[in-house]
């Protein structure tokens, strides 16, 4: 029994030499402490990956839903007092979760029996439709406690069934109440325009917390568990924007353990502020397990235990869900097998303020060739590199290599900017590291870093944007949101009555796969900006 000098949340940091010692005395009388167990299994950032796939480093072969449900299935056997959950960004990521606007990973967690799953920030890449259709589909709950949704905030009693999702579940498991909280990223603000997510909202996590841990204390639960589509860095101990786990942690030290997400990391297990944490990774690639210990005789917790395990070749493919998925999957691989068109010539992807690449020009090219092909005004285009550290290669071209050209479900914004505003958000383009490149207008640069400025914008027939002229820029809807953040002005300008900014529901992929079809052979002499 635990003394009354120690108190409990000391008692479950110390983990395993404290729970020794403390036993110790009783196994010498011959009265050894009994233990219940119950597992939480636990998967992140799947995107929309059955099949195994490759690490950002290249290492193929791993991961995928299809591989963690045969090992979920030997855990469930192993452990049969358990939960399962998911800890968000479920099905953006793959053209067959595209294709079914996530519904083959809804198919899977429902046949897999998860608890639940937690509301990521790419679920609403897609626009709101698509996370309403996700809602409507799953079997289980769908959580997210620090959001409002048609207007409705999830924490708030009264306004909670209007949202259609929960803010946390309380589950009975081996005879134990486990109460699981869900929070997703506060940032979305800074990836998503309200017009993209009409009624959605994210907030600081924080001030929710204090509202939902009261409701959930008065059920009485034998452990609470955080699980947070949030995440933390493995060399760093504070919060950023998006991430608030070491706040949640100061102000909430009774939280038994954090589940986490977002940062794509594997970490089996660390403390933030000497909670408990874990995540694993991405896209299937690891699968979690938390084990709780409890005293079948005063009922308490006594450990935690967090552990991911590599899902690699050592194990099979479930076959009931390669089954569910097979017809989806096989479309999937034909078109993105289909050719879109020929590429003339290498495309570079070496870029830097005022000179963007051909990499760059042909994305913004196809940008721009497809506003215009609907009539829609365009005269400039600003765009970056997405995760692109390799020429693009001569060739006939299918829609998989559109898909790594661009990996994201982008949709397209134009805006009506003076050249003044112009100049004020090409430079604070210029002096982010993963800057964008400005294409249809030339910009005459001077310095570097911070101390980069914008002289002069010029059209490529040579004539002056003058400070109070207007033209129209086309980017995509991420950036135009802030781009996480990095482009405050830029979403500033484009908040005004004045920049008519429109969200076009044309996706940046589609609109190259069309400049493909339209203009093959692809030339970069002949790129229209």
């Amino acid at each position: 029994m635990i003394r009354n000098s120690i108190s409990r949340r000391r008692f479950i940091r110390l983990g395993g030499a404290s729970l020794l010692l403390t036993a110790l005395p009783r196994l010498l009388k011959g009265a050894p402490i009994q233990l219940d167990r119950v597992s939480i299994f636990h998967t992140t950032d799947l995107h929309g990956h059955i099949l195994p796939t490759s690490t950002y480093d290249g290492v193929g072969d791993l991961g995928g839903l299809a591989r963690c449900a045969s090992v979920l299935k030997k855990w469930k056997r192993m452990h049969p007092h358990h939960m399962l959950l998911d800890l968000g960004d479920l099905y953006q990521g793959t053209d067959v979760s595209l294709q079914t606007q996530g519904d083959i990973m809804l198919r899977c967690l429902n046949h897999l029996d998860y608890d639940g799953w937690v509301l990521g920030n790419h679920e609403l890449d897609w626009g709101i439709e698509a996370v309403h259709g996700a809602v409507e589909a799953s079997r289980m709950p769908v959580m997210a406690a620090n959001v409002s949704m048609h207007d409705a905030r999830v924490w708030k009693e009264g306004e909670r069934e209007r949202s259609s999702l929960l803010p946390y579940l309380i589950k009975e498991v081996n005879g134990y109440r486990i109460a699981v909280v869900a929070m997703t990223t506060p940032g979305m603000a800074n990836w998503f325009l309200p017009e993209l997510t009409p009624g959605f909202a994210a907030f600081d996590p924080v001030p929710v917390m204090g509202s939902v841990m009261q409701e959930v204390r008065a059920q009485k639960p034998d452990a609470v568990i955080l699980a947070c589509h949030m995440g933390v860095r493995p060399w760093s101990n504070e919060d950023d924007a998006a991430n608030r786990l070491f706040a949640l942690t100061k102000a909430f030290p009774d939280i038994d353990a954090i589940l986490a997400g977002h940062t794509h990391r594997d970490q089996p297990e660390r403390r933030v502020n000497s909670v408990p944490y874990s995540q694993a990774n991405y896209f299937g690639i690891h699968l979690g397990h938390l084990e709780l210990s409890f005293n079948r005789e005063t009922r308490k917790l006594l450990s935690v235990r967090p552990t991911t395990e590599l899902m690699d070749a050592r194990y099979s493919l479930d076959p009931e869900v390669i089954a569910l998925t097979a017809e989806d999957v096989e479309a999937s691989a034909e078109r993105l097998a289909t050719p879109v068109g020929e590429l003339a010539e290498v495309i570079e992807f070496s870029s830097s303020p005022g000179r963007p690449s051909d990499y760059e020009r042909l994305i913004g090219s196809a940008i721009v060739a497809g506003l215009r092909k609907r009539d829609i005004q365009v005269d400039a285009c600003l765009h970056g590199l997405l995760f692109t550290d390799a020429a693009l290669q001569p060739g006939v071209k299918t829609v998989a290599d559109m898909w790594e050209v661009i990996p994201f479900e982008n949709f397209v914004v134009t805006a009506s900017v003076t050249g003044e505003e112009l100049t004020a958000l090409v430079e604070e383009s210029f002096r982010e590291r993963n800057h964008r490149s400005l294409m249809g207008l030339e910009p005459t640069v001077t310095g570097r870093g911070q101390s980069l400025r914008v002289t002069e914008i010029r059209r490529p027939d040579g004539t002056l944007i003058r400070e109070q002229e207007r033209i129209v820029l086309a980017l995509n809807s991420y950036d135009a949101a802030s781009g996480g953040g990095r482009f405050p002005t830029l979403r500033e300008i484009l908040a005004r009555e004045a920049s008519k900014r429109t969200l076009h529901r044309l996706q940046s992929r589609a609109l190259l796969v069309e400049y493909f079809e339209d203009h093959s052979p692809v030339r970069p002499d002949e790129f229209v900006v």
